[in-house]
């Protein structure tokens, strides 16, 4: 698969994931699974031929130019509402 290819669709599959799960009390473990994401994709890039293929710096703009989904908060987390 093409590198902006590949990166549209893990765009889509990581905004789903953050929607979904993106409410108060779970930002952290959302930066964790974008930072193992970003890791990930780095590993499995440089996978494709015998030699490094893509830098960190390679990388970061690769990711600014398509506009990958960072983790965002869209709801208030409701089972640690109070009530009195």
């Amino acid at each position: 698969m093409k590198t902006p290819l590949l990166i549209d669709k893990l765009k889509q599959k990581l905004r789903g994931h953050f929607n979904y799960f993106g409410v108060l009390g779970n930002m952290v473990d959302l930066n964790q699974i974008y930072n193992y994401v970003i890791e990930f994709l780095y590993k499995w890039l440089n996978r494709r031929s015998g030699r490094k293929s893509m830098t960190w710096l390679q990388l970061k703009r690769v990711i600014a130019f398509r506009s990958l989904a960072k983790p965002v908060c869209k709801a208030r987390d409701r089972s640690r509402r109070v009530w009195l």
